[in-house]
């Protein structure tokens, strides 16, 4: 009884979701949702909004350290209107769930310890998939700066792992859009 009175009254370090123990049952109930969503070929549901926020926080200076092409309060503002409308799905806007989705991704791999990747794999290429699922409405449609950005963001990831293809047909795709915007 006293430990417990100890343990309430220090302070709250964590977010409840980085707990120990409640981290890993969160994290594998978010990856067998991942799992179901790729067998069903359907979107992968964002993660709760508490903790793309707290990512993004955590992440977002560094992802954009080299080329920053969005600021944070526009990328916040994004991301909280993608969740007002949907965290499974575009929502009649996929320029905004494609650069959504392509930031989250470059923050969970971002933010991923060494060593963990193989655990956090599936959670960064479900994000990237939904990015890449919109890819012919992006440039289908009509020519917009977010479809740009979105493009960007994909290419971003595109050059973190050994896919050269998928990160020249991005950048050449966002530069065209971009011509096209002028």
């Amino acid at each position: 009884s006293q430990r417990n009175a100890v343990l309430e009254e220090r302070p709250n370090i964590f977010p409840e979701f980085l707990l120990p123990g409640t981290f890993d049952i969160n994290l594998k109930a978010f990856k067998k949702t991942i799992s179901q969503a790729i067998v069903a070929r359907k979107y992968t549901p964002l993660m709760p909004i508490h903790v793309s926020r707290r990512l993004m926080e955590n992440s977002f200076s560094e992802i954009f350290a080299e080329h920053q092409f969005i600021d944070f309060s526009t990328f916040m503002r994004l991301l909280e209107t993608q969740y007002a409308s949907s965290s499974r799905d575009p929502s009649k806007c996929p320029a905004r769930w494609a650069v959504v989705n392509a930031i989250l991704a470059l923050g969970v791999r971002f933010k991923t310890a060494a060593g963990s990747e193989a655990a956090m794999g599936d959670v960064v290429k479900g994000f990237y998939n939904n990015g890449i699922a919109v890819l012919p409405e992006l440039m289908l449609r009509e020519p917009s700066l977010l479809a740009v950005q979105a493009l960007l963001a994909m290419a971003m990831f595109a050059r973190g792992v050994p896919d050269l293809q998928a990160f020249v047909m991005l950048v050449t795709n966002a530069s065209r859009l971009l011509q096209l915007l002028s």
